[in-house]
């Protein structure tokens, strides 16, 4: 990963971090170590509103606009909203099906204006993530000045059971390849088998950050 690209995905996982954390959930970690960067959300699998989640779903893309000097007063919501792609996309379109009455204009003002009140926390999180590569709940919650939450840490397998989360998967993935989102499908269905031990985890939890173009 070049060091572009780094603080590109600093700044994107920076404004789902903060998002979520806006929005009063927790943050387990955050990497931009590898090829797939990620910032584990526990909720995202079943405990949000649609509109939370689509308000992460865009954080991520707002945030790269609100801190790049290059895209300012050049991008704004709209240009945000239009430009979604990846999972993102994806994560957006499903709360949109779940919840049909929402704006997306609105809320892609509303993920705006959200990140621009905390555009401090935002670039401190992203240069701190810049330089360690990877965080933890705990030094997420440290280097933005707020106590860690007592929920933070606790074992997800307490809150939701792998047979609970492999269900998720399951009807995640028909509703992708009912999407005709072949890509998200096959995805979903690895996450489903290594909820019901069938296969070795690739990546330990469902994140934000997978990449795959939306058909």
């Amino acid at each position: 990963m070049s060091e572009e690209i780094s603080f590109r995905a600093c700044r994107h996982e920076a404004g789902h971090a903060i998002m979520a954390i806006l929005l009063g959930h927790d943050i387990q970690g955050i990497s931009v170590r590898k090829s797939n960067p990620y910032t584990d959300i526990p909720a995202l699998e079943r405990e949000m509103t649609a509109k939370e989640r689509a308000l992460i779903a865009l954080a991520g893309d707002t945030a790269e606009a609100i801190l790049d000097w290059h895209l300012r007063g050049t991008v704004g919501p709209l240009q945000v909203m239009r430009d979604l792609r990846g999972n993102d996309l994806y994560n957006f379109e499903l709360a949109m099906n779940d919840d049909p009455g929402m704006s997306k204009l609105s809320l892609a003002n509303e993920a705006w204006d959200l990140l621009m009140r905390s555009k401090g926390a935002l670039r401190m999180l992203a240069r701190t993530l810049e330089k360690r590569g990877s965080m933890t709940g705990r030094d997420v919650y440290e280097a933005l000045g707020l106590e860690p939450p007592a929920t933070l840490g606790k074992s997800r397998e307490r809150r939701q059971t792998r047979e609970e989360k492999a269900q998720i998967m399951r009807a995640w993935a028909e509703r992708a390849l009912a999407d005709g989102n072949v890509e998200a499908a096959q995805f979903f269905k690895r996450r489903q088998a290594y909820y019901e031990g069938r296969a070795a985890p690739q990546v330990e939890y469902m994140t934000t950050s997978v990449q795959w173009e939306v058909k």
